[in-house]
């Protein structure tokens, strides 16, 4: 053996660096997990809000924990329904089959609404059929499911949100939500998840917190020269009772009007907190040997949103004020738990589009796309290629239209045909970007690139429409008229609807912020390995390596 061969074989046989390694334990099982969402909180908002963030809040969480700063969404319909749906399976709508927040039903005629369910009722407030009893329409499991299997039925799961579906798609098949209701000021559950409603959310009802804000107003949180946004912008729609300025007055008496306009301000979110801490310590979590999981949907950013724009001093004064509600959520997690017992994931089900009039003003050249020119254009469109009297568009709900097949099918026409109109016809309409058919979503006969991807991950046969409409980048897109009720909609496959915050905070989770490409849906499998249990069934996401300390 010559002396290079020697040196080789001495250093292979007695370099520590290359000896079996020891077996890591793996880190201990949190007692708890705390899944937060912020309902439109686009991807950017958090840096650029920070150093006016309290140190116990969201600060916390970007600084003691791990910070994804380049979270993007895979799917395009960017919706409150499919991203609650996506951040709890794991999966894209494709998967789990929330293609949107509602989608029409040709079988049945009928707009179904994602957490509809004929055979249940709401528990807590007047019985009543309909929208929001049970997570009937979600497929597959989540993240809370598979943990209450993995533990024989002794891990519970609940969730909490001013919304139905913020409370009902994270709470999945096996766990129990509660939700706000405009008609009682209380939280109500389903006779899905309950024979008749815990005592305890009785007796927090029966408090009636919402009423003591009757006769008080939002007020600026902070000096009004520390804001970015100014106030009183004429494109702002508000709501009927909190106009465009500060402060913004609630109504003198209990009752809808008050729960409303509560549920367009910071309140909302105040409520949410008290009632979720409520559950906390009445259903004892954490306290036992198995984990339990709390999921908590603050929804107030997407309404203001939704009412003054993401670019608003509304939308500024309550992100600082949600700011101190989640710091108040951490500190009883803390008083209650322990912190040192709790891991805790906050993310968002979508991003937001500045207004387009915002933009206007600075001079971009968006707008709203006409949805009842772009339909009356389609039909005419149609009505001339195939010489015919009829229209064969029968519904359109957002991103989709909806084509009358029983018609084509009478008149002899081909479907693909009929689509392929249509599409050309919306493409040449201002602020259209795609029209993109049914066929070619099914067949993947679209160009390559990450936004196609993102539509053919929203695609589902069952529930998607036969043309998706996708704006062009900045302009929105409504439903009929809802440029004259809404000042910004989210919905889009653009980046601005799909970048959203990911951070994860625990005792065994290295801090750091990290800058490379991730999804939504990589958080549900990440926690699943924590868990140690199997990942939700549709699951297509891909664990976080830099969270998982072992």
């Amino acid at each position: 053996m010559n002396r290079q061969r020697l040196f080789t074989a001495l250093f292979v046989l007695f370099s520590p660096c290359l000896l079996p390694a020891k077996p890591q334990e793996p880190a201990p099982t949190p007692r708890l997990v705390l899944q937060i969402t912020v309902d439109q909180l686009r991807g950017d908002l958090l840096d650029r809000m920070r150093s006016r963030f309290v140190e116990g809040g969201l600060g916390r969480l970007m600084t003691e924990g791990a910070h994804y700063t380049v979270a993007h969404y895979a799917h395009g319909s960017t919706m409150t329904a499919p991203g609650h749906a996506t951040l709890f399976t794991g999966a894209n709508p494709r998967e789990h089959g929330i293609v949107a927040n509602e989608w029409f039903d040709p079988k049945t005629g009928h707009v179904v609404y994602n957490c509809e369910d004929m055979d249940h009722a709401e528990l807590g407030a007047e019985p009543k059929r309909g929208a929001g009893s049970s997570p009937k329409n979600l497929m597959g499991s989540t993240i809370g499911d598979e943990l209450v299997v993995a533990s024989g039925g002794r891990s519970r799961v609940f969730a909490v949100s001013v919304k139905d579906r913020g409370a009902i798609l994270p709470a999945g098949h096996l766990g129990k939500g509660f939700w706000f209701s405009k008609d009682t000021g209380g939280f109500v559950t389903s006779d899905f998840y309950y024979e008749l409603e815990p005592e305890w959310m009785r007796t927090w009802n029966e408090l009636k917190l919402a009423d003591a804000y009757a006769g008080l107003s939002w007020q600026l949180h902070s000096e009004e020269g520390t804001y970015l946004y100014e106030d009183d912008r004429e494109f702002e729609r508000g709501t009927r009772t909190l106009g465009r300025t500060f402060p913004k007055a609630y109504p003198a008496e209990p009752g809808r009007a008050l729960y409303s306009a509560l549920t367009s301000s910071p309140v909302g979110d105040e409520l949410t907190l008290a009632f979720a801490v409520e559950l906390m310590k009445s259903e004892a979590l954490g306290k036992g040997e198995h984990t339990d999981f709390l999921a908590v949907s603050f929804s107030m950013a997407d309404y203001v949103g939704h009412m003054w724009g993401p670019s608003s001093r509304e939308a500024e004064d309550n992100l600082l004020r949600l700011d101190e509600t989640i710091m108040q959520l951490l500190d009883q997690v803390d008083r209650h738990v322990g912190l040192q017992n709790t891991v805790i994931v906050l993310s968002a089900d979508h991003g937001a589009p500045d207004a387009t009039q915002r933009l206007s003003e600075l001079g971009a050249h968006v707008d709203w796309v006409d949805a009842g020119e772009l339909l009356k254009a389609a039909n005419l469109a149609v009505k001339q290629h195939f010489a015919i009297e009829d229209s064969l568009i029968r519904s359109h709900v957002v991103p989709y239209l909806y084509l009358d097949h029983p018609k084509i099918l009478e008149l002899g026409l081909d479907s693909r045909e009929v689509a392929n109109v249509i599409s050309t016809s919306a493409e040449a309409q201002p602020g259209v970007a795609h029209a993109v058919p049914r066929w070619r979503l099914e067949s993947g006969a679209m160009p390559r690139g990450p936004l196609f991807d993102r539509l053919a991950a929203s695609f589902n046969g069952e529930r998607s429409g036969d043309l998706w409409l996708v704006p062009e980048p900045q302009w929105q897109l409504g439903s009929g008229n809802a440029e004259s009720v809404l000042t910004s909609l989210h919905g889009s496959p653009w980046s601005y609807d799909t970048h959203v915050p990911i951070l994860f905070m625990g005792p065994s989770i290295p801090k750091g912020r990290h800058h490379r490409p991730v999804a939504p849906r990589d958080i549900a499998p990440t926690l699943a390995l924590m868990l140690r249990i199997k990942a939700p069934s549709v699951s297509t996401g891909e664990p976080l390596y830099e969270v998982l300390a072992d």
